[in-house]
């Protein structure tokens, strides 16, 4: 698996805006980005149960070790055992963000597919609505004159 930071949406203020702009793109747009979105996160599902499985492996390794035995290796320089956790520390690190990228592609289809979903709604409530007149919030109504 592949940490694709450079293509890794947004976070914070900028991803509020990220999200403002998605909901304000048309549906032929949303439509065109779902797909490839599912894509995206289909291909990664079977990759981040493999890293959360590998990430239990690496948490058991972890646990395994005792803090006396980290003290004697460093009271005996015993560099090459060093070494070796601190590689373990580092693979569990990686493999916790693959696990991180993988849950926010789910939550980028997630949503595409809320903004495809409301625009389907918003959709079907305009075709329910006779001759397209309607008495919603701050429109005026048509027998009447008034607002509600």
């Amino acid at each position: 698996m592949r940490c694709g930071l450079i293509g890794a949406r947004p976070v914070g203020s900028k991803g509020k805006r990220w999200i403002i702009a998605l909901v304000l793109a048309t549906e032929s747009e949303l439509s065109a980005k779902l797909p490839a979105a599912r894509a995206r996160a289909a291909d990664m599902k079977a990759d981040a149960e493999a890293a959360k499985a590998k990430l239990l492996q690496l948490a058991e390794a972890k646990k395994a070790e005792l803090e006396e035995r980290v003290a004697e290796w460093t009271a005996k320089h015993d560099k090459q055992k060093l070494e070796k956790r601190a590689e373990r520390a580092e693979a569990y690190a990686v493999t916790s963000v693959e696990i991180a990228l993988a849950a926010a592609m789910e939550a980028e289809e997630a949503i595409l597919e809320a903004a495809a979903t409301r625009m389907d709604a918003d959709q079907g409530l305009q075709a329910l609505e006779p001759a397209g007149l309607s008495a919603g919030k701050g429109e005026t109504s048509v027998e009447t004159g008034a607002t509600p």
